[in-house]
Protein backbone atom coordinates (compact mmCIF):
# COMPACT_ATOMS: atom_id res chain seq x y z
CA UNK A 1 0.00 0.00 0.00
CA UNK A 2 1.36 3.73 -1.07
CA UNK A 3 1.28 6.00 1.75
CA UNK A 4 -1.62 8.44 1.05
CA UNK A 5 -1.69 12.34 0.72
CA UNK A 6 -2.98 14.74 3.19
CA UNK A 7 -5.69 16.99 1.75
CA UNK A 8 -7.89 19.21 3.15
CA UNK A 9 -10.60 18.90 0.71
CA UNK A 10 -10.57 15.19 0.77
CA UNK A 11 -12.85 13.59 3.29
CA UNK A 12 -10.98 10.45 5.45
CA UNK A 13 -13.13 8.11 6.91
CA UNK A 14 -12.66 6.74 10.47
CA UNK A 15 -13.19 3.45 8.68
CA UNK A 16 -10.15 3.81 6.63
CA UNK A 17 -8.20 5.08 9.48
CA UNK A 18 -9.07 1.93 10.94
CA UNK A 19 -8.07 -0.21 8.34
CA UNK A 20 -4.69 1.30 8.35
CA UNK A 21 -4.31 0.65 12.20
CA UNK A 22 -5.09 -2.87 11.44
CA UNK A 23 -2.59 -3.02 9.10
CA UNK A 24 -0.20 -1.45 10.87
CA UNK A 25 -0.27 -3.78 14.03
CA UNK A 26 -0.61 -6.96 11.38
CA UNK A 27 2.67 -5.76 10.44
CA UNK A 28 4.05 -5.19 13.87
CA UNK A 29 3.35 -8.65 14.88
CA UNK A 30 5.19 -10.51 11.77
CA UNK A 31 8.65 -8.35 13.05
CA UNK A 32 10.13 -11.10 13.84
CA UNK A 33 10.93 -13.36 10.93
CA UNK A 34 9.23 -11.87 8.30
CA UNK A 35 9.91 -10.89 4.75
CA UNK A 36 12.12 -7.60 4.69
CA UNK A 37 9.51 -5.96 2.03
CA UNK A 38 6.83 -5.84 4.67
CA UNK A 39 8.98 -4.57 7.42
CA UNK A 40 9.83 -1.72 5.14
CA UNK A 41 6.71 -0.47 4.13
CA UNK A 42 5.73 0.16 8.53
CA UNK A 43 6.94 3.89 8.55
CA UNK A 44 4.78 4.44 4.87
CA UNK A 45 1.60 2.88 6.95
CA UNK A 46 2.99 5.01 10.25
CA UNK A 47 2.75 8.06 7.49
CA UNK A 48 -0.51 7.05 6.04
CA UNK A 49 -2.37 6.88 9.33
CA UNK A 50 -1.04 10.42 10.54
CA UNK A 51 -2.21 11.95 6.94
CA UNK A 52 -5.67 10.74 8.17
CA UNK A 53 -5.38 11.63 11.48
CA UNK A 54 -4.07 15.40 10.75
CA UNK A 55 -7.14 15.55 8.15
CA UNK A 56 -9.87 14.52 10.01
CA UNK A 57 -8.49 17.14 12.92
CA UNK A 58 -8.46 19.83 10.64
CA UNK A 59 -11.84 19.09 9.53
CA UNK A 60 -13.02 19.27 13.16
CA UNK A 61 -11.45 22.34 13.92
CA UNK A 62 -12.95 23.86 10.83
CA UNK A 63 -16.63 22.64 11.72
CA UNK A 64 -16.06 23.92 15.16
CA UNK A 65 -15.00 27.29 13.62
CA UNK A 66 -17.86 27.52 11.71
CA UNK A 67 -20.41 27.12 15.02
CA UNK A 68 -18.57 29.30 17.50
CA UNK A 69 -18.16 32.14 14.48
CA UNK A 70 -20.05 35.09 15.81
CA UNK A 71 -20.52 33.96 19.43
CA UNK A 72 -19.61 35.46 22.29
CA UNK A 73 -17.31 32.98 24.46
CA UNK A 74 -15.61 30.42 22.44
CA UNK A 75 -12.67 27.17 23.63
CA UNK A 76 -9.74 28.29 24.33
CA UNK A 77 -8.15 26.77 21.71
CA UNK A 78 -10.25 28.76 19.46
CA UNK A 79 -9.99 32.00 20.26
CA UNK A 80 -6.73 34.05 18.72
CA UNK A 81 -2.96 33.72 20.63
CA UNK A 82 -1.68 36.26 22.60
CA UNK A 83 1.32 37.10 23.96
CA UNK A 84 2.38 36.96 27.73
CA UNK A 85 1.93 40.71 28.08
CA UNK A 86 -1.38 41.12 26.21
CA UNK A 87 -3.21 38.80 27.95
CA UNK A 88 -2.27 40.99 31.04
CA UNK A 89 -3.45 44.47 29.91
CA UNK A 90 -6.47 46.33 31.13
CA UNK A 91 -9.87 46.21 29.14
CA UNK A 92 -11.16 49.55 27.66
CA UNK A 93 -13.58 49.71 30.57
CA UNK A 94 -11.26 49.39 33.10
CA UNK A 95 -8.49 51.45 31.47
CA UNK A 96 -10.72 54.63 31.27
CA UNK A 97 -12.05 54.32 34.90
CA UNK A 98 -11.29 57.42 36.80
CA UNK A 99 -10.45 57.97 40.64
CA UNK A 100 -12.93 59.84 42.71
CA UNK A 101 -10.19 62.61 43.42
CA UNK A 102 -9.57 62.75 39.42
CA UNK A 103 -13.89 63.17 39.27
CA UNK A 104 -13.86 65.75 41.95
CA UNK A 105 -11.26 68.11 40.25
CA UNK A 106 -13.25 67.69 36.99
CA UNK A 107 -16.84 68.22 38.24
CA UNK A 108 -16.57 72.23 38.07
CA UNK A 109 -15.56 72.06 34.56
CA UNK A 110 -17.62 69.91 32.90
CA UNK A 111 -18.77 70.39 29.94
CA UNK A 112 -21.14 73.59 28.87
CA UNK A 113 -22.93 73.46 25.64
CA UNK A 114 -22.63 76.45 23.81
CA UNK A 115 -24.79 77.77 20.42
CA UNK A 116 -23.84 79.73 17.38
CA UNK A 117 -26.02 82.23 16.92
CA UNK A 118 -27.87 82.53 13.60
CA UNK A 119 -26.17 85.60 12.43
CA UNK A 120 -22.59 84.10 12.65
CA UNK A 121 -21.17 83.96 9.49
CA UNK A 122 -21.28 80.63 7.54
CA UNK A 123 -17.66 80.12 7.31
CA UNK A 124 -17.55 79.63 11.21
CA UNK A 125 -20.93 77.79 11.26
CA UNK A 126 -18.86 74.99 8.96
CA UNK A 127 -15.92 74.70 10.76
CA UNK A 128 -17.42 73.90 13.84
CA UNK A 129 -20.05 71.42 12.30
CA UNK A 130 -17.04 69.37 10.61
CA UNK A 131 -17.88 66.18 12.03
CA UNK A 132 -21.67 66.14 13.25
CA UNK A 133 -23.07 67.99 10.91
CA UNK A 134 -26.95 67.97 12.27
CA UNK A 135 -26.02 69.16 15.79
CA UNK A 136 -26.27 72.93 15.98
CA UNK A 137 -24.46 73.40 19.01
CA UNK A 138 -20.99 72.16 20.07
CA UNK A 139 -20.03 70.54 23.74
CA UNK A 140 -16.98 72.62 24.31
CA UNK A 141 -14.81 72.76 27.81
CA UNK A 142 -13.73 77.38 28.03
CA UNK A 143 -10.60 75.72 26.45
CA UNK A 144 -11.32 73.26 24.29
CA UNK A 145 -9.10 72.86 21.55
CA UNK A 146 -10.47 72.35 17.88
CA UNK A 147 -9.11 69.98 15.74
CA UNK A 148 -6.72 72.74 13.27
CA UNK A 149 -5.09 73.81 16.72
CA UNK A 150 -7.09 76.72 18.01
CA UNK A 151 -9.20 77.27 21.12
CA UNK A 152 -12.70 77.02 20.04
CA UNK A 153 -13.52 80.47 21.95
CA UNK A 154 -10.92 82.22 20.41
CA UNK A 155 -12.17 81.64 17.01
CA UNK A 156 -15.72 82.33 17.39
CA UNK A 157 -16.50 85.95 18.63
CA UNK A 158 -18.03 86.33 21.82
CA UNK A 159 -20.89 88.21 20.27
CA UNK A 160 -21.75 85.20 18.33
CA UNK A 161 -21.73 82.98 20.85
CA UNK A 162 -24.10 82.34 24.26
CA UNK A 163 -24.28 79.90 26.41
CA UNK A 164 -27.21 77.40 26.50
Amino acid sequence: RARLKAKPGKDHKKEELEDLKVELSQRRVTNGGSVASKLSKIPAVCGSVACVLTVINQTQKENLRKFYKGKTSKPLDLRPTKTYATCRWLNKHKENLKTKQQLRKERPYSLFKYMVKARAPASIKHKLRKKNKRVPYLNLQPRFTLPWGVTALEVIPPNLICRK
